[in-house]
């Protein structure tokens, strides 16, 4: 296959990247002989981004404190600051699954917000703790991942304080009648307004569907307007019957062009008709000289795409190793890790799909992820924060495009 243009992948803005257990998810518990104490080992990250080892002393840690009171303040300095938000898991420096508890406004990192640990949950559901994942973590065998904090099992009058003080806290954001908050620049079902949804395959840019180029959304589908004869010109503008769509107007015949059912086009070019009537190019693909393919300038992973994909995905909690735990889904993307991990395999959530497909970045369940598209399960990647952007979504793209160099 010849390699044609990739930029319309980042219409054209992991494969499993859903996230696994919260901060001490992987830990290997050890019993010190000469006291009988617990100490909890787990990995943590330091300044320079290494693996460093922590270890704290569990026994008699009094971690149900009766000075709780359901004020953010209260919270925040009997529970959050001495049991969450510390050096090697919620705090600024790591943010476990993505998760900083040392912010000022704490509802605007869990209100709305999906967990970074499982999918379908959200950290506090606005009027409903015990629908909140933020919660169900501090008590004993949550239904996903380990119990927190992981210093120590917090006494229910603690709870009850947490849930108390979770359940006054309010939404600031948009949730399009969901429960959780929605960015209008990059959702697909919800793109630049509520229930504007993009068509398959299309994710979202700026607040709008970004479809390939050459094409326009309309409806349910990215359309070529110039030959459309349903969408002539503009969306929604239909050819009579016996007409045809010929350069962005109805026409009574193609001309030199060859009519492939009311659509008048170019077979060297038409993204709908490449090289013969109703040939279609895939995701991310263009049509040259009547043949389909991608095409973007040679990019290597280790240059170009592992800094991107250590910086967003490859923290505590997600995609990197801890102990036993390679990682969430078994994907380790830290540094080192992911060029195996991705290319030639095949995606634990999507079965029959790779998350790296050499050449053929429409068949990449990498791009699918980090484009919030055709997911076999979970969401858009990375969980937590703004994601990759635009041009960073383009580097991983044309990566794939160039034959997913190492």
């Amino acid at each position: 296959m010849i390699r044609l243009g990739a930029s319309l992948c980042v219409w054209a803005s992991v494969g499993t990247l859903a996230v696994s257990a919260s901060c001490g998810a992987a830990q290997d518990h050890a019993t010190t002989p000469s006291t009988g104490t617990t100490s909890t080992r787990g990995d943590a990250a330091t300044k320079d981004g290494t693996a460093a080892e922590i270890e704290t002393d569990t026994a008699g840690l009094d971690v149900g404190t009766p000075d709780c009171e359901p004020t953010t303040q209260s919270v925040r300095a009997t529970i959050i600051e001495p049991l969450c938000a510390t050096a090697g898991c919620h705090d600024a420096q790591v943010a476990a699954a993505g998760l900083d508890l040392t912010v000022d406004e704490l509802a605007s990192v869990l209100v709305g917000v999906a967990s970074g640990t499982c999918p379908g949950e959200v950290l506090v559901v606005e009027g409903d703790a015990t629908a909140s994942f933020f919660v169900a973590k501090l008590r004993p065998s949550p239904a996903c991942g380990d119990a927190m904090p992981v210093r120590g099992e917090l006494s229910a009058d603690a709870i009850a304080c947490i849930e108390a003080w979770a359940a006054g806290l309010t939404l600031a954001c948009e949730t399009c009648g969901t429960t959780a908050c929605l960015d209008l620049d990059t959702t697909a079902d919800h793109c630049g307004d509520c229930g504007t949804a993009c068509p398959s395959s299309t994710p979202c840019v700026g607040g709008t569907c970004a479809c390939p180029k050459g094409t326009t959304p309309c409806r349910d589908a990215c359309v070529e307007v110039n030959s459309d004869p349903e969408h002539c010109g503009q969306c929604g503008n239909a050819c009579p019957p016996e007409g045809v769509c010929l350069t962005s107007a109805c026409a009574d015949d193609c001309g030199t062009l060859t009519k492939c059912g009311g659509a008048c086009v170019d077979l060297e070019n038409s993204l709908s008709h490449c090289g013969a009537c109703s040939t279609t190019c895939d995701a991310c693909e263009v049509c040259l000289d009547g043949t389909c393919g991608c095409q973007a300038e040679s990019k290597s992973y280790a240059v170009d795409v592992e800094p991107i994909l250590v910086a967003h995905c490859a923290m505590m909690g997600c995609h990197r190793s801890m102990g036993p735990n390679g990682g969430a889904e078994d994907l380790s993307l830290a540094m080192g890790s992911g060029f195996g991990e991705l290319v030639g395999v095949a995606s634990m959530q999507c079965a029959d799909r790779l998350l790296v497909s050499p050449g053929a970045p429409g068949a990449s369940y990498l791009v699918d992820k980090l484009n919030g598209v055709d997911l076999c399960a979970g969401t858009k990647m990375p969980k937590m924060g703004p994601g990759l952007n635009a041009a960073e979504r383009q580097v991983v793209a044309d990566w794939i495009c160039s034959g997913a160099a190492p």
